[in-house]
């Protein structure tokens, strides 16, 4: 058996592939995708899958929202181009996406985020047969990418975030950013906090 990789190598092989997908000038290909709903009751999941890895063995990456977002925004080129061409090139590189719904538009990394993105992975899983699994996150999506692995949900190699909010004492805490706040608390069945720069949340 192989001995386990260190966290050291996986931050390595990520950041090498991330060269590889996004890299301008990079020798990936503009490749064909087949694209699968996968079914599940705290969220359908949308899988990406490079016709290449039709046999088998590619790689798989989970990819968790922005506040707000949806699967499909990750394929609506025309609404949200700059995230489609990024997402692309990955698939391009030979990568599978696992476009997770997260159980929720705000759901922060919670239990329900969790349960979502390691369900609708054994169902992909069940479907294709996959190489390593890594996650994505951006923004909000950051927590359960993070979690994920950290909690031992997904046998994460690596995971790379984007513009993310991985403290929710910040989030929860915003002095700026009430929305975000109330989003945090309704996430995790939280009071509105209070605090000397937002005491109107508690309105």
């Amino acid at each position: 058996m192989s001995r386990p990789w260190s966290p050291t190598a996986c931050a390595l092989i990520v950041l090498l592939a991330l060269l590889v997908a996004l890299t301008p000038g990079s020798t990936a290909q503009s490749t064909a995708t087949r694209t699968v709903r996968v079914l599940d009751a705290g969220g359908d999941a949308i899988l990406v899958i490079p016709e290449a890895c039709a046999a088998g063995g590619c790689p798989l990456v989970v990819v968790s929202h922005r506040w707000g977002g949806t699967p499909e925004h990750a394929l609506d080129r025309v609404g949200h181009p700059a995230y489609s061409a990024f997402l692309k090139r990955f698939t391009d590189a030979g990568f599978a996406l696992l476009l997770s719904r997260d159980g929720g538009l705000e759901t922060w990394g919670n239990t329900a985020a969790l349960a979502n993105a390691s369900s609708v992975w054994s169902k992909a899983r069940a479907l294709y047969t996959f190489g390593d699994t890594f996650t994505l996150g951006f923004s909000m999506g950051g927590l359960p990418a993070s979690l994920l692995g950290l909690t031992g949900h997904l046998p994460v190699r690596g995971t790379v975030t984007i513009a993310a909010q991985l403290s929710l004492l910040d989030a929860y805490t915003s002095p700026t950013l009430p929305a975000r706040s109330l989003s945090v608390a309704r996430a995790y069945k939280l009071g509105p906090h209070v605090g000397p720069n937002n005491a109107a949340l508690a309105a």
